[in-house]
């Protein structure tokens, strides 16, 4: 017998819609993530604003932080974190992929 869990399959569909608006943020804005991905990468630290909110990546050794600054508050908030290989060119690879991640989480939000 087939156990039919509605909420399994929500969740599904809303993976699946993510992942797709990751896939569809990265081939829109593929130059602009690289061009920022080499920012980050030189300076070790990126700021900018989207849909309202203020963000920044900082990179400490082989980790990528995402901090948002929340409303009222001026002062960031860890959002999200990922590993990044120590090799630059994976890094470089890498990057972008997350830069899309993140952006979609804003946006869904």
């Amino acid at each position: 017998m087939i156990d039919n869990d509605e909420g399994a399959y929500a969740d599904y569909y809303e993976v699946e819609s993510f992942d797709q608006l990751c896939r569809d943020l990265l081939s829109a804005n593929s130059s602009r993530y690289q061009a920022q991905a080499e920012e980050l990468l030189k300076y070790g630290h990126l700021e900018g604003e989207l849909n309202g909110y203020k963000y920044a990546y900082k990179l400490e050794r082989n980790d990528c932080l995402f901090t948002l600054v929340l409303s009222p508050s001026t002062e960031f908030k860890q959002y999200a974190r990922t590993y990044l290989h120590w090799r630059k060119s994976k890094k470089k690879e890498h990057i972008p992929l997350f830069f899309a991640q993140c952006e979609a989480t804003l946006l869904t939000d």
